[in-house]
């Protein structure tokens, strides 16, 4: 019976070993983000645990499918904060990036021209923040103090 014992807390501890790697990993990957989050429903309350405790990761993509940044948010709603991300040009090169929620993000339209440019304080968009058209022409955005996802795609 002994050896049993020991033989179940061995297995405890290694799952306790598994889980703990698990959770650190996804903390700098995070899960998928999701489409919809109601907070009132069990799901909605379980992705709200999983943005807070874990993080969100999406990529975008130009037509082509090469990525067009690699993103990293935390928390849900109007608490979702961008934690890193890193964003590329049409030939795969790295030009900007935002670590630790601060930094610049340059986006490029499929066309190979700036289509975006983004500065982020602890995670949410502050100025300067600037929108070209893919013709290349300069168009004023005003900064609405959160972070929007929609108009990074």
């Amino acid at each position: 019976m002994h050896f049993t014992q020991s033989r179940i807390w061995q297995w405890v501890a290694a799952a306790v070993v598994l889980v703990a790697v698990a959770v650190g990993v996804l903390r700098k990957v995070g899960l998928p983000m999701p489409e919809v989050i109601l907070a009132y429903t069990t799901e909605g309350r379980m992705q709200q645990l999983a943005g807070d405790l874990i993080g969100w990761q999406l990529t975008l993509r130009f037509a082509d499918g090469r990525p067009k940044a690699k993103l990293l948010y935390r928390g849900t709603g109007e608490k979702l904060r961008l934690v890193s991300g890193k964003y590329y040009d049409r030939k795969g090169n790295l030009r900007s990036r935002v670590a630790d929620g601060h930094g610049v993000a340059l986006l490029f339209h499929d066309n190979g021209n700036l289509a975006e440019l983004v500065s982020y304080f602890q995670g949410t968009e502050s100025e300067p923040h600037l929108r070209w058209s893919s013709e290349g022409e300069l168009v004023q955005t005003p900064v609405t103090g959160t972070t929007n996802i929609n108009s990074l795609r």
